[in-house]
């Protein structure tokens, strides 16, 4: 079992380097967008980047489901139970992932990647994406704070 929250623990923490690297390319190309609208490639460039921003969300959360719940949520609507789900402390088993602030805010972004999953990327809405980008880092902020909270008690369990 110390070996299963070894490699958790280090899944979670090569997740959250990787999208700290999208966080950095959205500060980094945010400037260009501040007072203009960007073109339709470029909407579709950054709806793929928030499409894989909660991507590494979900990893995170189903690896801790699959390995410490004892799976993912059955059925529709299990994207959306898996982050709920990452709210609850599970006495005995395990503490909250997120706060309840963090999963409402990350609620957002799922419920974008499954537009941008289910709709052609012309009717991206730029509208809809810019309050997403902008808030993109403050949001990562409470994830990797939060995160590394709960990858202290993965190491706790792994002996490290």
């Amino acid at each position: 079992m110390k070996n299963q929250y070894f490699r958790l623990t280090k899944e979670i923490e090569f997740e959250i380097s990787e999208l700290e690297k999208l966080v950095i390319e959205v500060s980094e190309l945010s400037f260009r967008f501040s007072n203009g609208v960007p073109n339709s490639l470029e909407i579709r460039g950054l709806g793929a980047i928030l499409h894989d921003f909660y991507n590494g969300i979900e990893n995170i959360c189903s690896r801790i489901a699959n390995e410490i719940d004892g799976g993912l949520p059955k059925g529709n609507g299990w994207h959306r139970r898996v982050l709920e789900s990452m709210s609850l402390d599970l006495s005995g088993v395990r503490p909250a992932l997120f706060s309840m602030g963090t999963v409402k805010s990350l609620d957002e972004y799922r419920r974008f990647r499954h537009i941008f999953r289910h709709m052609y990327g012309s009717h991206l809405d730029w509208v809809r994406i810019k309050p997403l980008l902008h808030k993109l880092a403050l949001v990562f902020s409470e994830v990797k704070k939060e995160t590394f909270e709960f990858t202290i008690f993965l190491k706790e369990l792994s002996g490290l």
